[in-house]
């Protein structure tokens, strides 16, 4: 599911005090007007916002609410004073205008910050919005500097040391290098021959990675094929051989549904890549490349479309499915680049 996280545009002028509103974060609500019909102004982190509202509000009243997000309008759930039960009243903000932020303002961001203003400082914060991770400036400015040593691996490095960071997993700087390898296909393509340590040091971090429960999971597979062998005295004896390799990467989130499930398998010199975008825990969107499918990818959209328009129909799924062909680049690692980022755009 993508979530939106939204900063406040007049508190960019503070630096750290930034107000960050994001899919279902805790905000203070106090309202200061009733304006007939179900309409009210309050401030909700610190702006001031026109609401709408099921149920009757009073002016002065201060409550805490739980944000939610649907098709970019923001819902606040109020919370009872035990900070444990949901009130059924759902309010909405009204003429919230939300303004996508280019990467160069977050750039600009970032400089306020006093962080590097570049792609890896980047993908940090879209793992940060990614994982729901809170804002850790010291952190994110080692995880970027541990980042570009690996040269042009640096979004590969980052994506991963979030993710072991948020599951709060230790590794060595070879052992992280033997995981880029094996996640973009690197051992397949070079035909390596099998390395006992890197065999080892991979299996050893994912078995720690998908030991921690919540995030992402990493799941390895291959493609073997049977093949006879001949040896000298004519006996027959009947093998197996690697042919292809892959792996499945599940996120899920804390409620334990799937978020994004992406697909990567290296077969027959073609990189073939998916990733399955859920809302909610339902399929939303299915984003493709395939390598040897390049010149006829309008007919693998066609099909893929008319397949699970079929399963809609048939009430197999619940929405219906967008497909899209995406560049290799965007499906390969964890998706952050899923992520987007959201300002109030104007202050009221």
């Amino acid at each position: 599911m993508q979530t939106i996280s939204v900063y406040s545009a007049h508190a960019a002028q503070a630096r750290l005090q930034e107000q960050k509103i994001a899919e279902g974060s805790l905000v203070n609500v106090r309202i200061i007007s009733s304006n007939g019909e179900g309409k009210y102004t309050g401030i909700v982190a610190g702006a001031r916002v026109n609401l709408k509202s099921d149920s009757v509000l009073q002016n002065g009243d201060v409550f805490k609410a739980k944000i939610s997000i649907k098709n970019n309008t923001i819902f606040l759930k109020p919370i009872q004073n035990n900070n444990s039960i949901e009130n059924n009243n759902k309010i909405q903000l009204d003429n919230f205008p939300l303004k996508l932020v280019e990467n160069e303002e977050l750039f600009s961001f970032f400089s306020r910050l006093g962080l590097p203003a570049d792609n890896v400082m980047l993908n940090i914060f879209q793992m940060m919005k990614q994982l729901k991770m809170k804002m850790n400036i010291p952190l994110f400015l080692k995880i970027h500097n541990l980042s570009v040593r690996f040269g042009e691996k640096q979004k590969s490095a980052s994506e991963i040391l979030m993710i072991l960071q948020k599951k709060g997993i230790p590794v060595s700087v070879e052992t992280i290098l033997d995981l880029i390898g094996y996640l973009d296909g690197e051992e397949y393509w070079d035909k390596l021959e099998e390395n006992s340590n890197k065999e080892g040091n991979k299996k050893k971090i994912l078995n720690s990675l998908n030991g921690k429960n919540g995030g992402w999971y990493v799941f390895p597979f291959y493609i073997m094929e049977n093949y006879v062998d001949y040896v000298a005295d004519e006996n027959i004896q009947k093998k197996e051989r690697k042919i292809g390799e892959g792996n499945i990467r599940v996120l899920v989130n804390d409620s334990g549904k799937v978020e994004i499930l992406n697909f990567s398998c290296f077969y027959k010199n073609a990189g073939n890549f998916a990733s399955f975008l859920y809302d909610n825990g339902y399929l939303k969107t299915v984003r493709v490349n395939f390598q040897n499918k390049l010149e006829k990818k309008e007919e693998v959209i066609l099909y893929l479309k008319s397949k699970l328009k079929k399963l809609y129909l048939q009430g197999k799924t619940k929405n219906k499915i967008e497909v899209q062909w995406a560049n290799q680049n965007e499906l390969s690692g964890f998706s952050c680049d899923n992520e987007k980022f959201y300002s109030i755009n104007k202050r009221i």
